[in-house]
């Protein structure tokens, strides 16, 4: 069980990084750690420097495999969205109706992940808190056309239009399905944001609040625009 966890891996596009970190037993020491900081310090306070000296190791050996932290920061969010889009696969794939579907599509994007037995090398509970602190980080730099024409919100990308063909076949008579996956991934996270560090500002206080709250709006589309 232990080797068939730590085997789960997931494709990163190679335009992200310089080698692939999955590959090397420092690669993943690298991931490992990044996890770890990133989480303590956010995106601000973590350096190369302070990565070299948890692992053991000196900044040139982390620049063989990323060029900035930016780089690096869109490798771990693009592992998270494949994480998502392995359990929508995983999740629905015995589900015959379009509206559950949906719904268990909403459950999986607003529920709290926990960390698989053995799965020693990425925590996805500590990763999904990156995830949601730092995930805007990701799209909103100046060169965002640049990287979008490399191929470095491929992950991204392709998870929203899993969700869009989701919500087409369950809302087929709504008019922006793609609008609408996008606003599902994203705000899921800043409505995870809100309540993390304005907890006054919206409403329900338990760890559900979130999900109810998008399954209430989802409701009131399929009413509207589902199958009559």
């Amino acid at each position: 069980m232990k080797k068939l966890v730590n085997q789960l891996h997931f494709v990163i596009p190679p335009v992200i990084y310089l080698k692939n970190p999955l590959e090397t037993a420092l690669g993943r020491k690298i991931i490992k750690h990044s996890i770890e900081l990133m989480q303590d310090d956010g995106l601000d306070g973590f350096t190369f420097k302070k990565l070299a000296n948890q692992i053991g190791s000196n900044e040139s050996s982390i620049y063989r495999y990323f060029e900035n932290k930016h780089k690096l920061l869109l490798y771990l969010i693009s592992y998270y969205w494949r994480w998502i889009e392995y359990n929508l696969v995983l999740e629905t794939q015995s589900l015959t109706q379009p509206t559950a579907i949906l719904f268990k599509t909403i459950e999986i994007l607003t529920d709290l992940p926990q960390d698989l037995p053995h799965h020693e090398i990425i925590s996805i509970k500590k990763l999904h808190a990156i995830v949601v602190e730092e995930y805007a980080r990701a799209f909103q730099v100046h060169d965002v056309d640049y990287e979008n024409k490399a191929g470095n919100f491929r992950v991204y990308k392709q998870l929203v239009e899993r969700i869009s063909t989701i919500i087409q076949a369950a809302l087929p008579e709504y008019s922006f399905k793609k609008s609408l996956a996008h606003q599902l991934v994203q705000g899921t996270l800043k409505q995870q944001f809100l309540r993390n560090h304005f907890p006054n500002s919206i409403e329900g206080e338990d760890k559900n609040g979130v999900q109810e709250f998008f399954m209430d709006l989802f409701n009131d589309k399929v009413m509207l625009y589902g199958k009559k």
